[in-house]
């Protein structure tokens, strides 16, 4: 892999995955649990969908008989962002910005 990619992803979420409570994958409930605690929906989501496809790839190599977090990337809901509640001008200020 690129040098880039080593460093931006895989450094990072290798961190994540040495913090988790288990390294058994099998205690996946518990490690989602654990991210969902420690972290953003979003990072949960990221860090999830990582282990989601390694253990994919140790089923086809026959290293694992399944993958216990299939399934679990889809039950992360990330949060909705509301465009209509940003509000960075107010009115005389958006008035004053068109007219300029």
């Amino acid at each position: 892999v690129e040098q880039t990619t080593f460093l931006r992803d895989y450094q990072r979420y290798s961190k994540h995955i040495q913090k988790l409570p288990t390294q058994d994958p099998y205690q996946a409930s518990r490690i989602r649990k654990y991210l969902l605690d420690h972290h953003s929906p979003y990072t949960t989501k990221r860090v999830l969908l990582y282990l989601n496809a390694c253990c994919n790839h140790a089923v086809s190599c026959q290293l694992l008989p399944d993958n216990p977090f299939d399934g679990m990337v889809s039950s992360i809901r990330l949060p909705l962002h509301s465009w209509d509640s940003i509000d960075p001008f107010s009115r005389a200020e958006r008035d004053a910005i068109i007219t300029a």
